[in-house]
Parts: structure tokens; sequence; C-alpha cells
């Protein structure tokens, strides 16, 4: 396969293996909203979603070098990167206790919690180089994962109804799986080896000024539920992850592919192949997003019922993801173009991480004033998804403004597609509306958005194929090229 091409193929297998594990997990997502009460679901979202940002400092201040330092092949970053998953996992442990006194949980609660982040922190440290190096099987890593975790809680909490001690015990299983595959796959590096390379964990601290400001900047971003509980309520926390589930896991999976770009670009490829993978991720996006804009009663009964109430938020958090989407591929290009070790480059990356801290610390501002001020339930979520939206705007401004000459020119062409797909999803989801209104029952929903999710898909496939020479090329390649490297990766590189 051309080296042109990889990054494109590379990142649409990661996000349809990604996708797929998410398919399942989306199943799991359901339970959890449906089975556990308000106050156990935002417990669970709390513990997982922000506790894990808690211990995200003693591994971030690493995180940036690991990952370029991994795509640049220096022999002995996995084994730096080991060193650094052990003290993250035990800063998870300690996040999960601290966190899960402070809601209340009662000992059993707080065994699980402690278990499952101090094995996630570790599964999260480990993908890191896996992201950098091994793109596919990150992916396939992923998919494990996921299997294993969604099985769990449909078994543990749907069937067993276990409650959020399910919940919790499904994390510890699903992430012992995923370190152990991670450390398999890793040894398969020249760069593996005993014992901690502690030169090379003084140079990263060296450039620790650089790094923490990204660290402050997703520790600035998850004080967003601090904030809620106290001036919203758990009722109102809950509706907003359930408002924004099915789409967060959809970023994840596209997100997942768009990863592969700055380690790529670090490794000398081109920039306008990079932006070619960071355009499709939009145009496989737009057609969830397009739908979610135009149906978020559904989406939300879909989930829930019961936060029927919030479906505004929907729409809005849709069209954040969108723009975040945008904004994570612009900040890994312009990252990526930054090529070298810790001296040569901490310049230049501190700006951006900079730039990216005071983006954040708007967002947290924006959210707590809008709860501080609005008293409906349904206005606050709707705030806290529109500060999403609004910072994710500045995100990708921030990403733009650090790209020059033919990469902020394709930068800006891509932008300009993926209001092009965006303006198709909705004219396809306009044509394909659902017959029944939304219905409460999980089973009768399902039967309802079947048909209309059918047709809105292949209408937005036509569409952008008759409107984009891209789309036209990626449907006639890209498939069999996802044939040809997911039979590569598993008998060995990448």
């Amino acid at each position: 396969m051309a080296r042109a091409g990889r990054p494109l193929v590379v990142a649409a297998l990661r996000t349809v293996l990604t996708f797929l594990a998410l398919l399942v997990t989306a199943a799991s997502s359901i339970v959890l909203v449906r089975k556990l009460d308000p106050a156990s679901y935002a417990a669970y979202q709390s513990l997982t979603k922000r506790a894990t940002r808690y211990a995200y400092p003693v591994y971030g201040v690493f995180a940036g070098w690991i990952y370029r330092y991994a795509a640049q092949r220096v022999p002995g970053t996995i084994s730096a990167t080991i060193c650094v998953a052990g003290a993250a996992s035990l800063a998870g442990s300690l996040a999960a206790v601290v966190v899960s006194a402070k809601l209340g949980l009662h000992a059993a609660s707080v065994v699980s919690a402690l278990l499952a982040l101090g094995l996630y922190t570790a599964f999260a440290v480990l993908q890191i180089p896996m992201n950098a190096v091994r793109p596919v099987r990150f992916s396939v890593a992923t998919l494990a994962y996921r299997l294993m975790y969604s099985s769990l809680v449909v078994l543990l909490v749907y069937l067993a109804g276990a409650g959020l001690l399910g919940a919790l015990l499904s994390v510890v299983v699903a992430a012992s799986v995923g370190v152990g595959l991670q450390l398999l796959w890793l040894r398969g590096l020249d760069s593996f080896g005993g014992g901690c390379p502690t030169g090379l964990l003084k140079e990263w601290l060296r450039g620790v000024h650089v790094t923490l400001l990204g660290v402050l900047a997703s520790l600035v971003a998850s004080l967003d539920i601090a904030a809620a509980y106290p001036l919203a309520g758990s009722t109102v926390v809950a509706a907003y992850f359930a408002s924004i589930a099915l789409l967060a896991l959809f970023r994840e999976a596209v997100g997942t592919g768009i990863g592969y770009i700055s380690a790529y670009v670090l490794g000398g490829g081109s920039s306008q192949t990079a932006l070619s993978a960071l355009r499709l991720s939009l145009l496989a996006t737009a057609s969830l997003v397009g739908y979610a804009l135009a149906y978020p009663d559904h989406l939300i009964h879909l989930l829930n019922p019961q936060y029927a109430w919030a479906s505004a938020a929907v729409r809005v958090a849709s069209a954040a993801v969108y723009v975040g989407l945008l904004a994570s591929g612009y900040i890994s290009l312009a990252t990526g173009l930054i090529r070298g070790r810790v001296e040569e480059t901490s310049r230049e990356l501190a700006k951006i991480n900079a730039a990216i801290l005071l983006s954040q610390a708007f967002y947290l501002v924006l959210v707590v004033m809008g709860l501080y001020v609005l008293e409906d339930p349904a206005l606050e979520t709707a705030w806290w998804a529109s500060s999403l939206l609004l910072s994710s705007i500045v995100t990708a401004s921030v990403g733009l403004l650090y790209l020059s000459g033919d990469a902020r020119s394709g930068a800006l062409d891509v932008a300009k597609w993926s209001v092009v797909y965006l303006a198709a999803a909705l004219a396809s989801a306009a044509v394909a509306a659902p017959r029944l209104a939304p219905q409460r029952r999980f089973w009768d929903e399902v039967v309802v958005l079947i048909p209309s999710v059918a047709v809105h898909l292949t209408l937005y496939v036509l569409i952008v194929a008759g409107l984009d020479a891209f789309a036209r090329k990626v449907l006639r390649r890209v498939p069999q090229a996802l044939l040809e490297l997911l039979a590569g990766s598993l008998q060995g590189s990448p």
C-alpha cells in the first residue's frame, strides 16, 4: 500500500474497528441509563468520566512526550511508559477512593471503584504508545476491552441487577484484559526492555512545563461536573451525560481514527494526506450528527424517556461533537508538524497547549455562569451542551491559527466540506422522518428508527457521492484497502 494512502486507510480501519466496539458499548450505555437510578448513574459517570481525569496529572506530564517519542521510535520509550503506567494506576485508585467517599458510596462500591480506576488508568497509559506505533492493534485492543465490558454490563447490571457495583466490576475485568493485550503487543517493539530508563524520564521532565499546560486544560474541563452537582444537582448531571451518550461513543470511534494524524505527520508524512483522513472522519460523522439534529426526541427516547425533557441538549451536543472532531484534527496536525525532541519542540508546543488551556477555562466559566443563573433543568442541560459547542469552536480556531501555508489552506478546505456533508445529512434526514412519534419502550423505538435510519444513510451516501469526488473515491477504494491492512496488521505491523 502506498504510504500516501496509509493514514486514510488506517484512520478508516481504526474508525470501523472502534465503531464496531462502540456499537456493542452503545447497548451497555443504554442498559446503564435505563437500569441505574439517576443518583447511581451520575455517580458512575463521575467516577469513569471525571475521576479518571483527576489521576491524569501523574501521567499527563509524560503523555505528550510518550506519544511523540514512540511515533519517532526513540529507544526506551516503552519501558519508560510501563513505569509511568504503574505510578498512574496508583493515582487512579486514590482518585477513586476520594470521589467515592465524597459521593457516599458503600464499601463494596468503593473497593470496586479503586480497582476499576487503577486498572483503567494503566490501560489508558499503555494506549498512548499503542496509538502511535500500533494504530490498528490499538483499535483491536479497544474492541476486546469494549466487548468484555459490554457483555459484563449486560450480565451484571441488566440480568443480575447488580447496579452500580456491577457496572464497576465490568470495568475491572475488561481493563485487566486490555492491559494484558497491550503489554503483549508492546513487547514486540525494539524499544521494549527491563527497568525504568531514568535518563529518558528526566528528559521528559525537562519538558514538563509544556505537558503541564495540557494537564491543566484537562483538569479545568473536568471541573464542570464539580460545579454542576452543587449548582444544578444530580438529575441535570445525569441528563447531560444521557443527552450526549451515543454521540460521545461515535465521537470516540471517529476520534480514534483522527488520532493517527499526529503520529503520521511526526513520522514525516504529508499534511495534505493527513487532512484527507480528517475529511473522511467528518464524512462519516456527519450522517449521525445530521440525524440527531433533526430528531433529538427519538435519540433521547432510545436511551431513556425519563430524560425526554433534555432533548434540546441533544441537538446542541450533536453540533458540539462535530465541531470537536474538526478541532481535534486541526490540533493533531498542528502538533504533528512540530518535530523533534524536548529541547527542539518545547516552545511551540507550549504555545498551543496554553491556547487550549484558555479555551477549556472559557468552557468552565460558561458552564458555571449558566448553571448559576438558570433554574430550569432543561435550560441548564442545554446551556451545558452549548458551552461545549462554543469551546469546541474556540479550540478549532486555535488549531487553525497554528497552521500555515498548504496545511492551513487544506484545513480550510476540510472545514468547507464538513459544512457540505452536514447539509447533505440534514437533507437526507428531512426526507427520512420516522413514521411514528417517539416510543417509551426501547424495542418499539428501535423498530421505529430502523427503516428511517436505513433510508437516511442510503440517501446520504447517494447525495455526497454525487457532490464530492473524494467521497466517490472513498467508496471505490477504501473497503478493499481496509481488508488488506487488517490482514497485514494481524500478521505483523502495524
